[in-house]
């Protein structure tokens, strides 16, 4: 009877010891795979990390590469632009629009390429720092006091000028009234005037005044003494006699 108990014992205390080890056998089993799981997981988010970075910096770079080409493409139409609008020949028509729109709104349009010399080609002194712009013609009157100026010729160089004007701040001048060509870098509006014959008269006489006040002096002086020595001669004559 004992001996039988102690076999039943004997079998459930197999039976737990069974149960147990399978129990602990899945627990491992369970670690071991959140362990592979955690370890697969992690792959994978560097993966994906890395992944995310290289698109991330794949597309930054495109981004710069199209900026830059946008950059340069604006940079070339920007240049374009501007020398489509500074021509370097334009209709005369055009730059009287531009005059009389800057007249219309009250202002007097000059230019300051000009340059007034005379015949010599020597700076006239007196002489305006500007020109008005337009036709020549109706700007060639040079007024300085107490001179009298008739205005001979109006080149570019030694190309006759017959109108000037601005377009877009650049200054154009013209031969024929029909084209103009844009200024040069140091070229300018020669306006060459000469003295009219009085006003020349004038200019030799007055050099020549200070010889003829010389003259003049030496002769009054002369004519003096002369005269002295007459009164001296007959104021003794006259004493001779009344002795």
């Amino acid at each position: 009877m004992r001996h039988k108990n102690w076999k039943t014992y004997l079998k459930i205390a197999c039976s737990w010891l069974l149960i147990f080890s399978i129990c602990f056998m899945n627990l491992e089993t369970v670690s071991a795979s959140e362990d592979e799981t955690s370890v697969v997981t992690e792959q994978e988010e560097t993966q994906d990390t890395e992944a995310f970075t290289s698109e991330t910096d794949a597309q930054q770079t495109e981004t710069e590469q199209t900026s830059e080409q946008f950059t340069s493409e604006t940079e070339t139409e920007t240049s374009a632009e501007t020398e489509e609008q500074i021509p370097d020949s334009i209709e005369v028509e055009k730059l009287e629009k531009e005059i009389q729109e800057a007249t219309s709104n009250g202002q007097v349009p000059t230019t300051k390429l000009v340059e007034y010399v005379d015949e010599s080609g020597n700076a006239i002194e007196g002489a305006p720092e500007t020109i008005e712009l337009g036709k020549i013609s109706d700007h060639s009157e040079l007024n300085i006091s107490d001179k009298d100026y008739e205005f001979k010729s109006a080149k570019v160089n030694d190309a006759d000028c017959s109108f000037i004007g601005v377009y877009k701040d650049t200054v154009y001048w013209s031969s024929d009234n029909i084209n103009a060509n844009k200024f040069a870098d140091g070229q300018k509006l020669t306006m060459t005037y000469a003295l009219k014959e009085k006003e020349k008269e004038s200019e030799i006489s007055k050099t020549e005044d200070p010889e003829q006040e010389t003259d003049t002096t030496e002769t009054t002086e002369s004519e003096t003494e002369i005269l002295c020595l007459k009164c001296v001669s007959e104021k003794y004559d006259s004493s001779f006699f009344n002795q």
